[in-house]
């Protein structure tokens, strides 16, 4: 069974939790009641990314999806309060937070700063 592609559609909300915003005109918004898109959720290793294609944000397979598979895609959220979207998707490529491919290393070295100052209290 593949996904190829699939419409979702797009609003113009006030932020919420539920929000992934691409640009200043284009979200997924998980407070829209008929917006599919908010059961999709976030992987390091996705196997879905998104695109804008004629004013509409669609949803894209890149890997073969089995039935019954979950739809994932990266956020690619950024550093400004990355702490407080923690990630758990348990892939190889997580940094413990969901931030975008570009920062996952830099919140990797934070993490392992913290880790090395926790120990230097404890001990």
């Amino acid at each position: 069974f593949l996904i190829s592609s699939f419409l979702i559609k797009f609003s113009f909300a006030l932020p919420n939790p539920c929000l992934n915003l691409f640009d200043e005109n284009f979200d997924i918004d998980g407070n829209i009641p008929e917006n599919t898109a908010k059961y999709i959720n976030h992987s390091c290793n996705p196997n879905c990314e998104t695109d804008i294609i004629d004013d509409h944000i669609w949803i894209i397979s890149i890997k073969d999806i089995k039935k019954g598979e979950e739809l994932t895609y990266d956020y690619c959220f950024d550093l400004e309060n990355f702490e407080k979207y923690p990630c758990r998707c348990n892939t190889g490529k997580c940094a413990g937070y969901i931030v975008d491919e570009e920062y996952r290393e830099e919140v990797k070295k934070r993490n392992q700063s913290k880790i090395k100052e926790k120990d230097k209290i404890a001990n």
